[in-house]
């Protein structure tokens, strides 16, 4: 019966403790975090999950403490902007951190019963630090891509239209190459 009791109070210090939590850290409850995403899902702002949401506040509250200095800040913050990620370089840094130290604490008890699963584990959380933290550049090469190419089909659909005004030209000229001017006439009306 007494360990029965010890284990209901334990489980409601354990939610005391979680809403206490949140309050402090200004962090939304499990309700307004299902609420919001809810929300985000009907107008089709973004496809984030829990974990994502939790994990990005955390990062904007301890990225106080993280200093970069000035050439990876401006270099990660070109970056970002180009992602089209809405995080400062600092936040970013300690998302990809906490993402990788979440998968490093799975491997904890592992060491436990099965040591080489565990250093296993723990060379996965490494793999993914550098996963999240470079997922911004290749979406930032993704992005400039995305852009050379819409340039190169303008380019591509303002040339098939002067390609059709020098055949045209040309048809009209017909044979006559002699008045047949490529520099000046086709181009110069």
């Amino acid at each position: 019966m007494i360990g029965l009791l010890l284990l209901i109070a334990s489980v409601c210090t354990g939610f005391a403790c979680y809403y206490l939590s949140c309050a402090f850290t200004d962090i939304p409850t499990l309700r307004t975090s299902k609420a919001m995403m809810a929300a985000k899902k009907q107008t089709g702002t973004g496809r984030e999950n829990l974990y994502d949401v939790y994990l990005t506040r955390i990062a904007r509250i301890l990225s106080r403490f993280l200093h970069l200095d000035p050439v990876r800040r401006g270099k990660l913050e070109t970056t970002l902007a180009i992602a089209g990620i809405p995080l400062t370089p600092e936040a970013y840094t300690i998302k990809a951190f906490l993402n990788a130290l979440a998968v490093a604490l799975l491997s904890l008890p592992l060491f436990l019963i099965l040591p080489l699963f565990g250093f296993l584990i723990l060379g996965l959380s490494v793999l993914m630090w550098f996963s999240t933290y470079y997922a911004a550049f290749d979406n930032a090469e993704a992005g400039t891509a995305a852009v050379l190419a819409d340039i190169l089909e303008d380019f591509q659909e303002d040339m098939v239209a002067r390609a059709i005004l020098m055949a045209g030209k040309a048809a009209r000229y017909g044979d006559n190459f002699a008045e047949f001017d490529s520099d000046t006439k086709l181009f110069f009306d």
